[in-house]
């Protein structure tokens, strides 16, 4: 059906024209508002005098918030479905709903999951279709197509907001590089093509997706993971997620990565804090005389009080119990035949007169794990002490010093989730923290192993922050229901990586053996750069 309205004064040469037929399936805003911009002459502002909401209207000039896409909010819902025979609001919340409704936190956060630029698909764009899908940082790949979604201009790559706006275009379909996206090569009649249907949906886990069932999506629901994991890095999110809520799922391709699943047992749940010794020797520690009740309303024990000292002790002491176990899982299982390396290393031995040896790169990626952990000032101090201080002894605090924004972080996430602590939730807590730092403490040390070849070479420290969270595996978090006896699901896909090319400067049992000639030096003795200087990291 053809509909004729008028357009702003400014156009009154015109006609709105609009068929319901152009409209096609998945289709977003932003693709609608670009075809009623083509076939029309007008342009983004004409639409928002046109259609936006009185205030919106009256406006001389509009800012972002009333140009924004995502729930348009600047423009009238009815004014808009007089004008396009259809609820576009409707259509755009049912699509929103489909893809987002798992995320809790969606409408807080919703640019950790929605694409701020325009993505596209390369034939999809030839035709003038913009799907939302494409603006789900959930998916990568087109899904009618199968092809990569790109982001920006096809030939400049210049990013274009997602945004009722003309500031990053030369027209609709057209971009300021001057190469248009829907041309009579391309498109020789674009209203013709506008009337085909886009196809079926060819993505076996977008398909999975929508056709969540309510109780998939209410355990989805449960679910917390890494904020530090940036969606955009991680091409198969989506299919991990749908596999957490349905066994029977199969990812249609060969991915690296093996797939975890641990959770609470029963036991975890009748454990108490300052009741009985016996009870927490699987927790390694007592909170003797609590005079904490059962029920602490608000988590008030996470505020700085002295009063739930022992709380914060018991989280701090288990998290430094998982870090010890993990540095010595790697000194009696990955390094056995490099221990001498990091002796050579730590003790800054050499023979008189000399230089330094050549550094081991699997010495120098643990030595230096083990000092960004425990946040030791000098590499040749790790292993000297056991264990670092301590750093925020009268707040909540964990010994992975790299980690503790984020569990801060996910302790806030579990604070809202529960009006109120019982036992078992300090102690689920607590597994789940060291659980989460255990898959850390992992990743930190693949990504001292993947740098050290070069900067064990160049004899300098790496600026590992900027490093810190790379290639991490993707975990997620399912909480129990309140009020149940349900238990933690912690859930991972560890990436396969190997580093059997790291090659030992001392190659032989021979060379590896101290020699009676090499002294320890003081700290004095070495190149400054080594120990105080960080570099970046390319």
């Amino acid at each position: 059906m053809n509909l004729q309205h008028e357009v702003p004064k400014n156009k009154r040469n015109a006609t709105l024209n609009w068929n319901n037929d152009w409209f096609n399936s998945y289709e977003s805003p932003w693709g609608i508002f670009e075809k009623l911009k083509f076939t029309n002459f007008i342009d983004a502002n004409d639409i928002l005098r046109l259609f936006g909401v009185e205030k919106v209207r009256n406006l001389k000039s509009f800012g972002k918030t009333h140009r924004q896409l995502i729930h348009l909010n600047g423009l009238d819902e009815d004014i808009v479905e007089r004008f396009l025979g259809f609820s576009l609001h409707q259509h755009n919340n049912y699509l929103l709903q489909k893809l987002f409704q798992c995320f809790y936190n969606f409408n807080k956060s919703s640019s950790y999951y929605f694409r701020d630029d325009l993505f596209f698909c390369i034939d999809c764009l030839k035709t003038g279709y913009h799907s939302l899908f494409f603006q789900s940082k959930l998916i990568h790949f087109c899904p009618f197509h199968k092809l990569p979604l790109i982001q920006g201009c096809p030939y400049c790559r210049n990013p274009i907001p997602y945004l009722l706006s003309d500031q990053y275009t030369d027209g609709p379909f057209l971009c300021k590089c001057g190469n248009g996206w829907l041309t009579s090569e391309t498109t020789p009649n674009p209203t013709f093509s506008w009337k085909k249907p886009i196809g079926d949906i060819q993505s076996q886990a977008l398909n999975a997706w929508l056709n969540l069932d309510q109780s998939q999506i209410n355990r989805l629901n449960k679910c917390r993971f890494f904020s530090g994991i940036d969606l955009e890095d991680d091409s198969e999110v989506l299919e991990k997620l749908i596999s957490v809520v349905d066994s029977d799922f199969k990812i249609s391709k060969e991915y690296e990565y093996t797939y975890h699943k641990i959770e609470t047992s029963n036991y975890i749940n009748s454990l108490k804090i300052g009741i009985n010794e016996n009870e927490l020797q699987n927790a390694n520690y007592l909170l003797k005389n609590s005079q904490i009740n059962d029920v602490v309303d608000s988590w008030t024990l996470l505020n700085n009080n002295p009063k739930y000292q022992q709380h914060y002790d018991y989280i701090y002491n288990n998290s430094q119990k998982t870090v010890k176990a993990f540095a010595r899982h790697i000194r009696n299982t990955i390094y056995p035949e490099h221990r001498t390396c990091v002796k050579r290393l730590v003790r800054l031995l050499k023979e008189e007169n000399k230089s330094f040896p050549p550094i081991c790169p699997h010495a120098y990626a643990y030595v230096f794990w083990r000092k960004s952990i425990d946040e030791i000032d000098h590499f040749y101090e790790v292993d000297r002490y056991g264990h670092a201080n301590r750093k925020y002894p009268y707040d909540l605090d964990v010994a992975s010093g790299l980690d503790r924004d984020f569990i801060k972080s996910f302790v806030d996430e579990w604070i809202d989730y529960y009006d109120y602590v019982r036992d078992k939730e300090l102690v689920g807590l607590n597994w789940i923290i060291n659980k989460i730092i255990s898959v850390l403490l992992s990743n930190h040390y693949m990504n001292w192993l993947r740098i050290s070849t070069k900067y064990s070479e160049a004899r300098e420290e790496a600026n590992f922050r900027q490093y810190i969270y790379k290639d991490l595996a993707f975990f997620t978090v399912i909480f129990p229901s309140k009020d149940t006896e349900e238990p933690i699901e912690f859930h991972w896909w560890d990436k396969t990586i190997k580093y059997s090319t790291l090659l030992c400067p001392f190659a032989s049992q021979s060379k590896k053996r101290f020699s009676e000639k090499e002294l320890r030096h003081s700290e004095l003795s070495i190149p400054r750069n080594f120990y105080n200087k960080e570099v970046d990291m390319k």
